[in-house]
């Protein structure tokens, strides 16, 4: 069964979508839903639904109200009845089959509703029989018919081309293009808008005026959405995103203390692949790792950078992990001196645990899901998804994601976790 979902809220009032099998998800995070809304007390994942052959399940929310179905609470995994009211905080919505039409008013989605349709499903055998005798007598008028109206029908086709261009010629829409396949009557439309509003009042636009389209427009706001989100998994979320004056670019301020080699060195590359509608990105950010960089060169110096390891604190504290010998304890002691005639005190070297009683550090990970696609991932209590080379919140890589482990790496420290089944 094919299905398909109305909003009666919002911005996306009116406005009906075809849905397929399988995970839904409907919220403001571009990089998270697979369908954006932008009004206010949309949550980043409003609401997650599971698409199947027999209806719609909610599998989770985030809205404070639990979802109501005619004004009744439901159950999480609960099956959905179709043509009937569902609410979930601010959003109002509803679902049917693709053929089935949905009211414009949510009053009307009611039980009385259903029985309505129904009994218009019964009649659906008799209706088809109708239509195909009808069908059959009617052939050669419709195609006189059609031939009659392809002069209009051109005329038409030109005055609607016409009134696209008048209303794309406005100073929000100066980077939107449009050109048209005649043969097949269809208006292709592209470029970049500002914000998600602007693009959907163009998607509306299209649709109100029955017009044929191919709509490959991108939100810049979205854009630096995604790129925010990328730069925080990566571990930098004190980089500023900022409009390019090329369209399509973004330009990133700011600056950094300590950098991932392989990511940074890749970050166009990365961002460019993940981030749909990126052109390309202007690299403003500072690199202020000089500190990192002579504390490195200290430990080959006094042979210590295969004993110690070492993890940078934001108050400035520079924490080193390690098993030390006598020798290598007056090893550091001098290194510590030098490093601190260096930098004068601004770093501060700490040596935590320097004797072979190790405390093992916990690392605890609230895992919501796992995906064990093409491109893995996981999703944590937060909400947040998190990928290959992503950082966790706690400071750690991950480096692997199989199906009963998942490998962290921190600084040169290798941790493996293993899945329970």
């Amino acid at each position: 069964m094919n299905w398909k979902i109305r909003f009666y809220s919002g911005l996306n009032k009116g406005v009906e979508t075809e849905l397929a099998n399988g995970r839904f998800i409907i919220g403001s995070d571009p990089v998270q839903a697979d369908l954006i809304l932008v009004d206010a007390g949309i949550e980043a994942v409003h609401l997650i639904l599971e698409i199947e052959e027999e209806g719609i399940r909610v599998i989770d929310w985030s809205c404070e109200e639990t979802p109501q179905q005619n004004g009744q609470a439901i159950n999480q995994g609960e099956m959905l009845l179709p043509c009937n009211r569902q609410d979930a905080g601010m959003l109002i919505w509803s679902y049917s089959t693709v053929k089935q039409q949905l009211p414009a008013n949510p009053d009307e989605l009611t039980d009385n509703h259903i029985k309505l349709i129904n009994s218009q499903q019964q009649h659906t055998h008799k209706k088809r029989v109708i239509f195909i005798v009808i069908a059959i007598f009617s052939i050669l008028f419709v195609s006189l018919y059609l031939l009659f109206l392809a002069g209009p029908a051109e005329i038409d086709y030109i005055q609607e081309q016409h009134k696209l261009q008048n209303y794309l010629n406005k100073e929000e829409y100066k980077y939107i293009t449009m050109r048209i396949e005649q043969d097949k009557q269809l208006f292709i439309v592209g470029g970049y808008v500002q914000n998600n509003q602007q693009r959907l009042l163009i998607k509306r636009y299209l649709d109100n005026n029955n017009l044929n389209h191919q709509l490959n427009i991108y939100s810049i706001e979205e854009i630096k959405q995604s790129v925010k989100y990328i730069l925080h998994t990566m571990g930098y979320n004190h980089i500023e995103v900022n409009n390019s004056e090329k369209v399509g670019w973004i330009d990133l301020f700011g600056e950094v203390r300590f950098i991932n080699n392989k990511s940074w060195s890749n970050l166009a590359t990365i961002l460019k692949r993940d981030v749909v509608g990126l052109k390309g990105i202007n690299n403003h950010v500072k690199i202020n790792d000089d500190h990192l960089k002579k504390l490195v060169e200290l430990l080959e110096q006094y042979e210590l950078i295969n004993v110690l390891i070492y993890n940078e604190k934001e108050n400035n504290i520079i924490e080193l992990y390690g098993y030390l010998n006598e020798k290598q304890r007056q090893q550091f002691i001098e290194l510590q001196q030098t490093f601190n005639i260096e930098f004068k005190q601004r770093y501060k070297l700490k040596l935590i645990k320097a004797d072979n009683h190790i405390k093992k550090k916990e690392i605890r990970l609230d895992i919501k899901g796992i995906s064990l696609g093409r491109s893995p991932y996981l999703i944590l209590r937060n909400n947040m998804k998190y990928s290959i080379n992503s950082t966790l919140p706690t400071g750690e890589t991950i480096t692997a994601i199989e199906d009963n482990k998942i490998i962290l790496k921190k600084n040169s420290q290798e941790i493996i976790i293993t899945l329970k089944e």
